[in-house]
């Protein structure tokens, strides 16, 4: 969650704007926006990140995400209270021996992990048998409820690392342009001045 303090900050960042990777018909993007995953749509249920969370990339940082479309979104008209950080860029830290062990917090022993997080962090292509609740991404959500995980500090590191994750649709006003990843040129995209 960003605050007014933070919201500059944040859009001098990304440059106003952010990035989705999608597979979905450009048509129905310019059109209904962007609608967060429904759970397990094109995850295993474990695997199944936050809830009602759009996931955005920094325009400094392109995404490697599998997907067709690049979906400009004009970050200035998003509400920044609905930012948290993309809980890939926690887990990560989470890892024993990681060098970012402690970056955000608050910090996880393994053993304290649910087992579904826990085989999420071991191997993404792990036995859809672990399918335990809750999804790696609902307990992030229930971790952030009570420890602070989505300050506007931990937000801001979590874009500048290179994700963050927004819980709500993007209406389709806030859709600059849809951009085909199949033209070589895709990742020298600007906006027109």
């Amino acid at each position: 969650m960003l605050d007014s303090v933070h919201w500059p900050a944040f859009l001098k960042l990304c440059g106003g704007e952010l990035w989705h990777v999608s597979d979905r018909d450009p048509s129905q993007i310019k059109s209904a926006g962007l609608l967060p995953p429904t759970r397990g749509s094109t995850w295993t249920p474990a695997l199944a990140p936050r809830p009602a969370h759009v996931y955005f990339t920094c325009p400094r940082k392109p995404s490697s995400a599998l997907g067709r479309w690049l979906v400009v979104v004009d970050a200035t008209g998003l509400d920044p209270e609905k930012f948290d950080i993309d809980e890939d860029n926690y887990f990560c830290t989470l890892e024993p021996g990681s060098p970012l062990r402690g970056r955000y917090q608050p910090v996880f022993e393994v053993d304290e992990v649910p087992p579904a997080v826990r085989a999420r962090l071991e191997d993404a292509e792990f036995s859809a048998a672990t399918s335990a609740s809750p999804s790696a991404g609902e307990w992030v959500n229930q971790v952030a409820a009570c420890s602070g995980l989505d300050s506007p500090g931990q937000v801001i590191m979590s874009l500048e690392e290179r994700s963050v994750s927004y819980k709500d649709i993007v209406p389709p006003r806030l859709i600059k342009c849809v951009v085909d990843k199949l033209d070589l040129n895709w990742r020298t995209y600007r906006p027109p001045p």
